[in-house]
């Protein structure tokens, strides 16, 4: 959690965490190092009150949910990747593309 003492304002972009399950409260099929973890959902939305993170807030997502937890992230930024690309894929990629040249030619 990035601490700061910056006031968010109502409609800024966030991310909050809570607890959804208490670890007595999850499956007992889980896997034991599973079970004894509690479940925290992390959702991003649109704050629906000034807050500053580490504070609780309640966001509204994209889709319209409404949310209660601590701001962790002001103006969160999407850094996930699938990883470097593979030879194999590269290869594919371009078999597939010669293809659809081939078929777009023959008509």
């Amino acid at each position: 959690m990035r601490k700061t003492t910056e006031t968010l304002s109502t409609g800024d972009w966030v991310r909050i965490s809570f607890t959804l399950l208490d670890p007595d409260q999850r499956a007992p099929e889980l896997p034991a190092e599973t079970a004894k973890t509690p479940y925290i959902v992390h959702a991003t939305g649109r704050l629906l009150e000034a807050a500053q993170v580490g504070q609780e807030a309640t966001i509204e997502t994209q889709i319209g949910r409404r949310l209660r937890g601590v701001v962790t992230e002001a103006r969160p930024g999407d850094w996930h990747t699938f990883g470097a690309m593979h030879p194999e894929l590269r290869k594919a990629t371009n078999y597939i593309h010669k293809l659809q040249r081939t078929l777009r030619d023959s008509r």
